[in-house]
């Protein structure tokens, strides 16, 4: 169904019964299969939105398991926010606390804290090696002004 999680993995991290409850429009006992999907589409576009310029579209088959996660925490949170009357009554705080969680892995991502051990960078990291000295104009060089900056 989606690029990075199924409706099968959304039973396996909510259970079907609770899939079904957040899902069922039509009132049939069995989740609607465009709220399913809409949800999915929802979650994978706001993890792209956090990995667009750090890595290459499409990822790679098959999809990261930091991505997996952090897809299922938010389709989780857009379930949870269509039907609060059942959600207050089980955990109230699933929704946004499954949100929460998915944009802090994508930040940590995002700000190269963590990375994605299945995904290959587009472009090595700006910040690798070299020091820089702030030695400015000397009479003398190196050292020996007393400045700390090396001999030259």
């Amino acid at each position: 169904m989606g690029t990075y999680i199924t409706t099968s993995d959304l039973i396996a991290s909510l259970s079907e019964n609770v899939l079904n409850a957040t899902a069922d429009d039509l009132n049939v006992g069995t989740a609607d299969a465009s709220v399913v999907a809409l949800a999915i589409d929802n979650a994978e576009g706001v993890v792209d939105s956090f990995l667009l310029g750090f890595y290459t579209f499409p990822l790679t088959d098959p999809t990261d398991r930091i991505v997996r996660f952090a897809a299922l925490d938010f389709a989780v949170a857009f379930l949870a926010e269509r039907h609060p009357e059942y959600v207050r009554n089980r955990d109230s705080k699933m929704g946004e606390v499954r949100y929460k969680r998915g944009v802090e892995t994508m930040l940590r991502v995002q700000q190269a804290r963590q990375r994605l051990p299945d995904e290959s960078l587009v472009a090595a990291p700006k910040n690798i090696g070299g020091i820089v000295y702030n030695c400015g104009p000397t009479f003398m060089v190196g050292s020996a002004a007393g400045n700390g900056c090396p001999d030259v």
